[in-house]
């Protein structure tokens, strides 16, 4: 799961005035927990119909948090119903985690494919990043896009050879 973890959550300025943010009520944390719920069950549920020859459901999870940086909060485990609530303990947390100045996607998805890459290499895992921002790149706490950020964008995240290809020739599945 990578989190975004800016300001903007909480509140926004235009330059004269301050509103409220994208997600003030942490709505994030209770949905992030719900999908740890979910998962937590699949696996608990699949060790009850194991037939011969089939394998258990396995998951492992991990929490990052992104804003100015990448910031590993819980290092992959294995999930099921012993350290679910440790799982969502973490996830908790993330309600006090909304102060970075910037929104830096490229930095947090690099950071999230050097967390895959040290977990496990193997072809056999399926890997799905979890990801919650509020829809912000922000690189230099501005409103708008200034042309460094377009860049970041168009060249970094999301051009050939991007760290967006590079998550999929590595076989991540990303949900937003």
């Amino acid at each position: 799961m990578l989190i975004d973890e800016s300001k903007s959550l909480r509140e926004l300025k235009d330059g004269t005035s301050t509103k409220l943010g994208n997600d003030p009520a942490d709505s994030r944390v209770p949905a992030l927990e719900s999908v740890v719920r979910v998962l937590a069950s699949a696996v608990e549920s699949s060790r009850l119909v194991v037939s011969s020859g089939s394998k258990p459901l396995d998951v492992a999870i991990a929490i990052a948090g992104f804003g100015d940086g990448y910031n590993e909060r819980l290092g992959f485990r294995n999930l099921d119903s012993r350290n679910v609530e440790a799982v969502v303990s973490a996830l908790e947390e993330q309600r006090e985690r909304d102060s970075d100045l910037h929104t830096r996607y490229h930095t947090a998805l690099e950071g999230s494919l050097e967390s895959f890459n040290s977990y496990s290499n193997s072809p056999e895992v399926c890997r799905l990043l979890v990801w919650f921002s509020d829809g912000e790149h922000d690189d230099d706490n501005s409103p708008g896009f200034i042309s460094r950020e377009r860049d970041q964008i168009q060249s970094l995240i999301c051009g050939s050879g991007g760290i967006v290809d590079k998550l999929r020739l590595d076989g991540v599945n990303i949900v937003a």
